[in-house]
Order: structure tokens, then sequence, then C-alpha cells
């Protein structure tokens, strides 16, 4: 389940034009940084703030310009860990744009870190449909409408395991077209 979701997520931003998948930035290079184990049953195992900070900061070391973090964990701003809001203030340092998903709980107040955090360098991408509406399950609302932007949520096609293509719904496929732009 978490390869399915990186794999949909990496062809969006990196697929080639002459494959199955036309990403957004097929000549950019990048760095994958899992950060997300598969449970047993097909599940994902959740990811801390301290194994995202580690993540970042590796991202950074690696020459990162932007980071794409279609993830998140449902909590207050307030709640970010020191490690997390110093790998944050290390982006701002690097001028690095941590392009973050606002998450799929459906409310305007439901907040989701990193993509909730204050700070120049972060961008929260919520999830619209076809009219520019936020989709019913995208958060979305004053945090993320000051620092954050909607993106096209529903149904994007991706690459998925055996050479198929998926098409899949949420703020992580909408964060994933803002990364690749970006």
């Amino acid at each position: 389940m978490a390869a399915d979701h990186g794999t949909h997520v990496a062809s969006i931003i990196f697929g080639q034009h002459d494959g199955q998948i036309q990403g957004v930035a097929p000549r950019c290079r990048g760095l994958l940084a899992p950060i997300f184990q598969g449970a047993c049953d097909g599940s994902l195992i959740a990811c801390t703030q301290k194994d995202l900070a580690e993540a970042i900061n590796k991202a950074l070391e690696a020459g990162a310009q932007v980071i794409n973090i279609s993830a998140g964990q449902l909590s207050d701003p307030d709640f970010a860990k020191p490690a997390l809001v110093e790998a944050i203030r290390n982006c701002e340092r690097k001028n690095c744009l941590v392009v973050a998903a606002a998450g799929n709980d459906g409310c305007e107040g439901c907040m989701h870190i990193p993509g909730a955090v204050m700070s120049k360098s972060v961008l929260a991408v919520g999830a619209m449909d076809l009219t520019g509406e936020p989709l019913g399950m995208s958060n979305w609302g004053d945090v993320y409408s000051r620092q954050g932007i909607l993106a096209p949520g529903r149904n994007i096609p991706g690459a998925a395991s055996h050479g198929k293509t998926a098409w899949k719904t949420g703020t992580s496929f909408a964060t994933a077209i803002v990364g690749g732009i970006a």
C-alpha cells in the first residue's frame, strides 16, 4: 500500500512523456525518501514527525529546492515537534519550498502537519474538483487559504504496480501536481 501511494505520487511528478503516465516535471530529478512502511494487512504505518524531519533534512543535504510531502498528521499546528519545526526552519534558510498536503479529513478546521505549519517555506495544497471548489473530503479553510492553494485532486492518473495505471483522488495527488509545477 505504501509503495502504491508513493509510486502514484512520483509518477505524477516525474512520469516521462513517452510513457504511460505523463508527469508534470519529467526532466527534473528527484530524491525519494520513503517515510511510511506497510503493515501486514496492507495499511500504512504512521510516520513520526521525527522521521519526517530527518527525511526533510536529508533532502536539503542532497540539494533539494522543492520538497513534496503527500502526507501529514492530523494535529494542531502548535503540536509540531521541535525536530520538524527546525527542519522547516532549515528549509526557510535554504530557500527550499515544502509543498504539503492539506489532508483528507473533510473539514475546515482540521489541521494537517506539516501543511498547517505557518512558514514562508510551506505551501499547503487542498484538492479541488473541476469547478474549482474544494472536494468534500479535502481539508480547507482559513489557515489553508492564507498559505495554500487548491489543485485538481479527483481521479488523477498515476502509475500502479505491475505496469498498470490507477486513478486516485485526494490531496496527496493534488500536492504532487503542485510540487511538480514548483
